[in-house]
């Protein structure tokens, strides 16, 4: 029997330990989704030469790879695919590079955030007949406290934003980016852009600020409303996506 750390499997003889889980880790949850075995929970994961474990990682049941750089600001706590999508809830606060608030969605290939503020940790999700329940100890959503405890997703598509997906289109020069200045800012910021499109602000506790469609390739845009803090913003145009913070 090998070294037994905080994940095993059953080769049909004895326990075998999975080394690279770092101490202290704990497991919470594991699900088979696209044929693959995902593992969630309190970690880092450094094992088969994975950079980016936090919380996440999956395995194709040779090798393990981390899951679009995982969560971080807290852990995993529950898991569900619904047959397209792998949803996680929880108590974090970024997903990959993406400002969420406890509740993301996986595709395979890249992270999306949903568009609500809960005021504490998502502690399960579940589906019945096609439509997505969660509950958790949070007694609002969006400052709403008729949505406390347990709740539906009733379906409006407000996944937003997302990281990049497998074979975007990726910045390979300055003239292809966007740039915001000055950074940081207290009053107004100008926005060049390379071709139009949207912006979405995202503050660091992954809410949903605004969304403005960019009219001009140099744009100025009023701050003067929004509190002091870190923001997120997101460039769409196309295929193309890039986020920056200021």
């Amino acid at each position: 029997m090998g070294t037994i750390n905080d994940l095993v499997k059953w080769n049909g003889v004895e326990w075998e330990g999975i080394p690279g889980f770092e101490e202290p880790s704990v497991i919470v949850d594991m699900v088979i989704y696209k044929d693959q075995l995902y593992v969630s929970g309190d970690f880092h994961f450094t094992g088969d030469g994975v950079q980016n474990g936090y919380d996440i990682v999956r395995s194709d049941g040779v090798h393990w790879y981390d899951v679009g750089g995982g969560v971080l600001g807290g852990q995993i706590d529950k898991m569900v695919t619904d047959g397209n999508y792998l949803y996680v809830a929880g108590g974090f606060n970024l997903a990959g590079d993406i400002p969420c608030n406890n509740l993301a969605r996986w595709d395979g290939n890249q992270w999306c955030s949903f568009n609500s503020e809960f005021d504490s940790k998502v502690g399960a999700i579940g589906f019945y007949r096609d439509t997505m329940y969660i509950g958790g100890g949070f007694w609002s959503i969006d400052g709403d406290t008729s949505l406390a405890k347990v709740t539906r997703y009733i379906g409006v598509d407000s996944l937003f934003p997302c990281s990049e997906p497998v074979g975007i289109y990726e910045v390979h020069n300055e003239k292809d980016e966007f740039w915001i200045f000055p950074n940081p800012t207290s009053n107004e910021i100008s926005i060049e852009c390379p071709l139009l499109g949207k912006i979405t602000i995202i503050n660091e506790l992954g809410q949903h600020v605004e969304s403005l469609m960019i009219q001009n390739r140099k744009q100025l845009i009023s701050t003067a409303h929004l509190s002091s803090g870190i923001y997120f913003i997101t460039f769409q145009a196309e295929e193309m996506m890039q986020t920056k913070n200021y």
